[in-house]
């Protein structure tokens, strides 16, 4: 019964937190494609890394216990975002991935669905892949987006 009790909270904590997990300023990382990097470091921070290596690029990364995000871009703007997610829960790390791809479709892409956990998705100027990975070593589950500009 404690078991149940303990499972069940758990899920309410993480839904009561999941908008910290995926979304800053309920923006998420695609919504940063063609932007300014100054946009994301406004949104999300000071980044734990700035990459300015090369003159003509400049990366920022973020990580946290259960994300870590990219974003690359230079004077022209964002031209490419990444976002890893964690969840130790298969059920819940299913819903988010479920709700990434339906926020993504009521936001104007197009899903082309290669599988059940693997989506693509289109709109005007900005491709987009989502994956939901089963991480057996690290016991648990990975939800991969990719945007980049087009």
């Amino acid at each position: 019964m404690e078991i149940i009790i303990i499972k069940k909270l758990k899920l309410f904590l993480l839904f009561l937190f999941m908008p910290t997990f995926l979304l800053a300023q309920d923006k998420t990382i695609y919504d940063f494609i063609g932007g300014k990097i100054s946009n994301a470091t406004a949104a999300y921070g000071k980044p734990t890394h700035h990459d300015k290596s090369i003159p003509e690029m400049e990366c920022i990364f973020y990580k946290t216990k259960t994300n870590r995000i990219v974003f690359v871009g230079n004077k022209n703007g964002i031209f490419q975002a990444e976002q890893c997610t964690t969840i130790t829960e298969e059920g819940s790390a299913k819903k988010v991935f479920d709700q990434i791809i339906s926020r993504s479709i009521s936001d104007g892409f197009i899903a082309d669905t290669l599988s059940s956990d693997m989506v693509n998705l289109i709109r005007s100027g900005t491709d987009m892949s989502v994956s939901f990975f089963n991480n057996t070593y690290a016991k648990q589950f990975e939800i991969n987006l990719k945007a980049k500009k087009v």
